[in-house]
C-alpha cells in the first residue's frame, strides 16, 4: 500500500472552499516549484549544501501549505541530509525529486481537470 501523495483537504481548508482560489494557488505552486527545483538542482551541482538546506526548507513550507505530501517528504529529507552533509543520501533524494514533482503535477492536473497554462 502506498502513502497518499496529496492531502486535498489541506488545500480546501486553506482556500476556504474557494475552488477558483485553489486553481490559482495550484498554478502558482507549479510555476514557483519548477523555478525552485531548478535552483535546487544548481545548488546540488555545486554541492552548496547551505543553499540546498535553505531551498528545501522553503519548498517544504510551500508543499505543506497546499498538502503536497510526497514532495513535502522529499524536501524534508533533503533539508535534513543536506544539513548533516550526507551527500550519498542526497544523491538518491535528488534523483527522486523529478519523479516526485511529476507525480504531484499529474495529481494536480487530475484534480483540476486540465493542465495549467505556462506563465
Amino acid at each position: 500500500m502506498s502513502l497518499p501523495s496529496f492531502d486535498w483537504r489541506q488545500l480546501q481548508t486553506a482556500s476556504g472552499g474557494d475552488t477558483t482560489l485553489e486553481m490559482e494557488v495550484l498554478e502558482l505552486f507549479i510555476q514557483h516549484t519548477e523555478a525552485q527545483l531548478h535552483a535546487l538542482s544548481e545548488a546540488w551541482s555545486h554541492r552548496d549544501l547551505t543553499i540546498l538546506v535553505q531551498l528545501a526548507h522553503q519548498l517544504r513550507g510551500s508543499c505543506s501549505n497546499i498538502g503536497a505530501l510526497t514532495l513535502n517528504r522529499v524536501m524534508t529529507e533533503i533539508e535534513h541530509y543536506a544539513a548533516l552533509g550526507k551527500e550519498m543520501d542526497l544523491e538518491l533524494l535528488m534523483e527522486a525529486l523529478g519523479p516526485a514533482f511529476k507525480q504531484t503535477v499529474n495529481e494536480i492536473y487530475q484534480y483540476s481537470g486540465q493542465p495549467f497554462q505556462k506563465g
